[in-house]
């Protein structure tokens, strides 16, 4: 492997491992250069961590990232098409939805349904309301240090929120 493709495969390896820690922000803050390793995660990662990989997708809302969610709508898990449906429905690009409309017309009822709502949804805001999601400036995930300010003691030390 080349030194080229050695770094590819590294930053893939680390969107994976941002996924598996839960950091969806800031694989969002990364933007484009960390769809391949998301796509690596909606191939080859567990049924949550391709849930993530899903909401990072809606986080990052490029034009790469919708193609991608795209193809997670004839994902053979139920689940996943679900979870790509509703994260369209605040994006803005061709062809979302001529393919919630062909996801309404062949997949099951449930997911049909969802596609159907968020249809409706998207149809009946005029196009200025239509807004793309936004990550914390920070781009800190939950876990970060900066973010325990609202945490509290109690008991033997055990820190909640």
């Amino acid at each position: 492997m080349g030194s080229e493709g050695q770094a590819k495969y590294l930053a893939q390896m680390e969107v994976y491992n941002l996924i598996n820690s839960g950091e969806v922000n800031l694989i969002a803050a990364i933007g484009d250069r960390a769809i391949p390793g998301l796509a690596k995660v909606l191939e080859m990662g567990r049924y949550w961590e391709k849930t993530l990989a899903i909401s990072a997708l809606r986080y990052i809302g490029s034009s790469k990232a919708l193609r991608l969610l795209k193809k997670v709508m004839h994902s053979p898990e139920m689940g996943l098409r679900k979870e790509a449906v509703i994260a369209v429905e605040g994006l803005d690009g061709k062809g979302i939805d001529s393919e919630l409309e062909n996801v309404a017309k062949r997949d099951i009822p449930y997911v049909a349904s969802i596609a159907n709502r968020v249809l409706e949804t998207r149809k009946s805001r005029p196009p200025a309301e239509k807004k793309k999601f936004r990550i914390p400036k920070s781009g800190k995930g939950r876990g970060h240090p900066d973010n325990f300010g609202n945490l509290k003691p109690v008991g033997r030390g055990i820190i909640a929120r």
